[in-house]
């Protein structure tokens, strides 16, 4: 990933960064909560090229971002926050994980709780689990399915009918709460 960079539209800075990713088949320009533009490539595409799309969505980007976001400040303060809940949310996360394993039974191998941006949770290749501290903040349900969701890809490490069918044995309406969480 290269360095943070910017560039200026009608006096305000907008900071960004470029990375390359494998699966990416266009360019993909997205927003995080500390007000960066991350803009994700496919590894076949020229940085500068990259860099050409994004300022085509100048206009854009100026209007989402609010004024006065310093990626570095709000860093900053989301790392406190973090550090302050985190104890707090991985207690909360393994009381889920015991409760709904009663019932999956499945070998559990290391559980993260990480500041993601764009993530609720994920399951690794090697079985490991990482949830979003701020789980905590949703509401009940939700962060049930986020926990039942990540436990069945240490059976399916995928979204084919027989992972929704783990799913459904302990969240009948998953479907319900999967679009409540988009929302």
């Amino acid at each position: 990933m290269r360095e943070n960079k910017f560039f200026i539209c009608k006096n305000k800075k907008i900071f960004y960064k470029i990375r390359r990713n494998k699966k990416a088949k266009n360019v993909r320009i997205s927003i995080r909560s500390t007000g960066e533009v991350l803009v994700t490539i496919p590894f076949f595409l020229s940085l500068r090229r990259g860099e050409k799309v994004l300022k085509t969505q100048k206009e854009w980007l100026y209007n989402q971002i609010p004024e006065g976001k310093d990626p570095k400040k709000i860093y900053s303060r989301e790392r406190k926050e973090y550090l302050a809940h985190k104890e707090k949310a991985r207690q909360f996360i393994w009381e889920k994980i015991y409760y709904f394993n009663q019932f999956y039974n499945f070998p559990l191998r290391k559980i993260f709780v990480r500041n993601q941006t764009s993530r609720w949770g994920s399951c690794s290749s090697k079985g490991n689990l990482n949830f979003n501290y701020k789980m905590i903040n949703l509401p009940e349900k939700l962060s049930d399915y986020i926990i039942v969701h990540e436990l069945c890809h240490l059976r399916e490490l995928n979204h084919s009918s027989r992972f929704w069918e783990l799913v459904s044995q302990t969240i009948p309406d998953y479907k319900e709460r999967r679009k409540d969480l988009r929302n």
